[in-house]
C-alpha cells in the first residue's frame, strides 16, 4: 500500500498540468490561462473575475503597444535611472546602492522604470488623436470652486529627523521615545518662498502632524520632516496658478482620454471565453 500514495499523486499530475496550462479567454489570438488568473487575483487580492478584466485590459494594451510600434530600449532606461540619481545629488553607484540598502532589486526597478517610459510613449501616441485643450475659463471655474487648494502660509514650522541608517530612523519615527537611536532631531521655521520646488510641493502636500516621505539626502543621510505648523496663511492669486491649474486639467483631460481609447479598443476586441474562471 505504501507505493499505491506516490502512484496516486503522479496520476494527478496531468491534470494539475492541465489546470495550469488551461485557457479560460483568449484575447486578440492572446491566451489568458485559469493559472494567470488565480496568480493576478492573489497579487491584488480581488476576484478572479476582476482579475479577469485587469488580464484582458492588459492585453489590450500589450496588442496596441505592438501595433503602435512602440518600444523602450535599455539605453533609455540607463538614461532614466542616471537622471534620476542627478535629481538626488549621487551618482548612478550611488544610487544604486540607496536601492540595494531598500531591498528594491535593480532589474524590478528597471523593469518598472520601462513600464512607466511604456506608458508615456502610448499616451503620447494617443493623444495625436484626442483633445485634451484647457480653456482659460475652465482654469478660472476650477480656481473658484477649489479655493482651498490655493491658500499658502507664508512660513512653516517643521520638526526635521535625519539619520545615516535608514531603518533607525523608521523605528524612531514609530517610537520618539527610542534612547540612542542615532537619529538627529531639529526644529526650524522656514520661510515657503525659500524652499526648493520640490520641497514645497511637498510640504504642501503634508497635512499639520504628519511627516513627509523618507527622502535620501546623498549616499549615507536619510531624512524626514514633520510639519507642525503652517503660518500666516495667504490665497493666491488667479494669475499666480493659472500655469498650475491649466496643467492638472490637462492632465486629467488626458487620463480621461486614455481611458476612453482603451474603452474602444476593448469594445473592437476579439474577446472568446473558453472556461469561466
Amino acid at each position: 500500500m505504501r507505493f499505491l500514495l506516490p502512484l496516486f499523486f503522479l496520476g494527478l499530475l496531468p491534470a494539475w498540468a492541465g489546470l495550469v496550462n488551461a485557457v479560460s479567454v483568449v484575447v486578440n489570438d492572446e491566451p489568458i490561462t485559469l493559472y494567470e488568473i488565480d496568480e493576478k487575483a492573489r497579487a491584488l487580492k480581488v476576484s478572479a473575475s476582476e482579475a479577469l478584466n485587469v488580464l484582458i485590459d492588459q492585453k489590450i494594451q500589450e496588442s496596441e503597444i505592438k501595433r503602435m510600434g512602440i518600444e523602450v530600449t535599455p539605453f533609455e532606461i540607463d538614461e532614466r535611472m542616471e537622471s534620476i540619481a542627478a535629481s538626488n545629488n549621487l551618482t548612478l553607484t550611488e544610487f544604486k546602492e540607496v536601492l540595494a540598502s531598500r531591498f528594491i532589486s535593480l532589474e524590478a526597478y528597471r523593469k518598472d522604470l520601462s513600464d512607466k517610459a511604456l506608458q508615456e510613449k502610448v499616451a503620447q501616441a494617443i493623444m495625436t488623436e484626442e483633445s485634451t485643450s484647457v480653456e482659460r475659463e475652465d482654469a478660472r471655474i476650477y480656481y473658484d470652486n477649489h479655493t482651498d487648494e490655493f491658500d499658502i502660509p507664508k512660513k512653516v514650522k517643521v520638526t526635521k529627523y535625519a539619520s545615516s541608517n535608514r531603518q533607525q530612523l523608521l523605528a524612531y519615527l514609530r517610537n520618539p521615545m527610542m534612547i540612542n537611536s542615532g537619529v538627529a532631531v531639529e526644529k526650524e521655521t522656514i520661510d515657503t518662498a525659500s524652499m526648493n520646488p520640490q520641497l514645497f510641493s511637498m510640504v504642501m502636500e503634508t497635512p499639520v502632524g504628519s511627516y513627509t516621505p523618507m527622502l535620501p539626502m546623498g549616499q549615507n543621510l536619510y531624512v524626514s520632516i514633520r510639519v507642525d505648523e503652517k503660518i500666516d496663511t495667504v490665497k493666491r492669486k488667479f494669475e499666480e496658478v493659472e500655469g498650475m491649474i491649466v496643467a492638472k486639467l490637462r492632465k486629467d483631460n488626458e487620463s480621461k482620454a486614455i481611458e476612453r481609447y482603451f474603452q474602444k479598443q476593448r469594445a473592437k476586441a476579439k474577446i472568446v471565453t473558453l472556461r469561466r474562471p
